[in-house]
């Protein structure tokens, strides 16, 4: 394509291939190589509406042949769990097994689990509070992202945490398929600002335990989400004392029924708590 030269791979998605690039106009880029759909260039056209520091910057999409290349800008980073929990270290053995009800079991000394560290925390809070504030900008102008999930939320060299990927964005109100990655997505049967709120519940556990609040195959998963309530993180690990506040508001992000999470300034007001000894 005149004036774009691709490069090396960056990262590969469900939906696409993201690569390096240099554009004569806009200089180091990225660009993401999927097919061309018809109504893509609208669908992106009302994400770059809505400008914020924590939202991905999309600059414009590009037909070459039957492929769309998106071209956005580069990030200098890594999802956020990757700079907030080490490696996991786990011994050999078997793992955490989810009982039925939802709760975890562990076996003799072996767990999937371990408490975030204080010094993680201390990344996580404010990267927290950031992402909070681009999904609510999304959600002001009527958008729901519904793929909240950690390889989606990167933070750069610069402590600057950014929200990537709309590949699974929509009108809020819309119905649609079950779309997103089941682990996280919402037992919701609409898309709401709440499906998004319950995502990054699932966020948060995943970061302040090292695993995820339910187990199993995908439509295990999806059944217990919609039959059971999922364990609290201070249930699972014994966490900092520093993580008080994040563990409350973790149960209620993670309720069943949509209208009994919270809203984006409860969310907020959460996030500015003094920790609980």
């Amino acid at each position: 394509m005149r004036g774009l030269t691709l490069g090396r791979q960056l990262g590969r998605g469900a939906f696409g291939t993201v690569v390096a690039a240099e554009d004569e106009r806009l200089g180091p880029i990225a660009v993401k190589v999927l097919p061309w759909r018809e109504d893509l260039p609208a669908r992106l056209a009302s994400v770059q509406e809505v400008t914020h520091p924590n939202l991905l910057r999309l600059y414009e999409v590009r037909r070459a042949g039957d492929r769309a290349h998106v071209l956005m800008e580069r990030l200098d980073g890594a999802p956020l769990l990757e700079r907030v929990r080490p490696p996991p270290r786990i011994r050999a053995g078997r793992p955490t097994l989810p009982l039925a009800f939802g709760q975890p079991l562990q076996e003799g000394s072996v767990s999937a689990f371990a408490p975030i560290e204080p010094d993680g925390l201390a990344v996580l809070v404010p990267a927290l509070r950031g992402l909070v504030s681009a999904l609510d900008a999304l959600h002001r102008a009527g958008k729901v992202h519904r793929d909240v999930r950690p390889e989606n939320v990167m933070l750069t060299r610069d402590g600057r945490v950014v929200l990537i990927d709309y590949g699974m964005l929509v009108d809020e109100g819309t119905h649609d398929e079950l779309a997103g990655a089941p682990a996280y997505m919402a037992p919701d049967e609409t898309p709401s600002a709440a499906s998004d709120w319950y995502e990054l519940g699932v966020l948060i556990f995943e970061a302040l335990t090292g695993a995820l609040p339910f187990a199993g195959t995908a439509q295990e998963v999806v059944v217990r989400k919609q039959t059971v309530s999922a364990p609290s993180p201070s249930f699972v690990v014994d966490l900092p004392k520093e993580a008080g506040a994040l563990d409350a508001l973790c149960v209620r992000l993670l309720r069943r029924v949509p209208s009994m999470r919270p809203t984006a300034g409860e969310i907020e007001a959460l996030l500015r708590l003094e920790p609980r000894a």
